[in-house]
């Protein structure tokens, strides 16, 4: 979150360019040669197209529109995207436990408490009941969770999570899309405490002002 004192906002969010998807493509060899749209790769001496499969959830009109839109502009860069409609519950029991699946979309919770990003980033939890399910880590990433975790002064645990940060900004193992925000409507004859949480104020600190 970018309240928290370790949020390095150096890191400025990742431009929407199509041009440059299309170089970075090019630079790691995918190229359109047979002019039919979708770029292809000699791999192993088989000539392969970009296909990738969408695992979206079916009852989620937001999984299937984020689906839609990122197929759209795969497309513009000669990648052909697949949507396939599947229950998220069964999905993650399946072929993302498996990690036989290619792209899927998901949702994080923030909370208030420092961040512990051993469930989801450290290789230790890359297992089909783990949750690091993009197979993330090296060595190097898994010692910076490992202090993180141990590291009781503030600036110096500030300092190791942002060399964190940095690292899963350059290798994006994850593509986070967004973070949504609502709006909070509350009589000016109430001084709320702000919270990231739901319903976004604590509730325990919720203060009537008379007048």
């Amino acid at each position: 979150m970018p309240s928290k004192s370790y949020y390095d906002s150096s890191l400025q969010p990742i431009g929407f360019n199509l041009e440059a998807a299309k170089q970075l493509l090019a630079d790691a060899g995918w190229k359109d040669t047979n002019q039919n749209g979708i770029v292809d790769k000699n791999i192993n001496g088989e000539q392969v197209e970009m296909d990738l499969e969408y695992l979206a959830t079916p009852g989620s009109r937001f999984a299937n529109t984020v689906a839609e839109i990122l197929k759209d502009n795969a497309a513009q860069v000669g990648i052909n995207v697949r949507i396939t409609p599947r229950e998220f519950r069964a999905m993650l029991g399946e072929e993302v436990a498996r990690r036989e699946y290619q792209l899927y979309a998901g949702a994080a919770a923030s909370y208030q408490l420092p961040d512990d990003f051993f469930p989801v980033l450290h290789t230790a939890s890359n297992t089909a009941r783990g949750q690091n399910r993009t197979q993330f880590g090296t060595p190097e990433t898994d010692a910076l969770i490992e202090k993180i975790q141990t590291t009781m002064d503030v600036a110096q645990r500030d300092k190791l999570y942002k060399s964190f940060q940095r690292i899963v900004y350059d290798e994006q193992p994850m593509i986070f899309l967004l973070s949504p925000q609502e709006r909070l409507v509350i009589s000016k004859r109430f001084k709320p405490q702000l919270s990231s949480l739901s319903p976004n104020f604590v509730v325990r600190n919720f203060v009537h002002l008379q007048k």
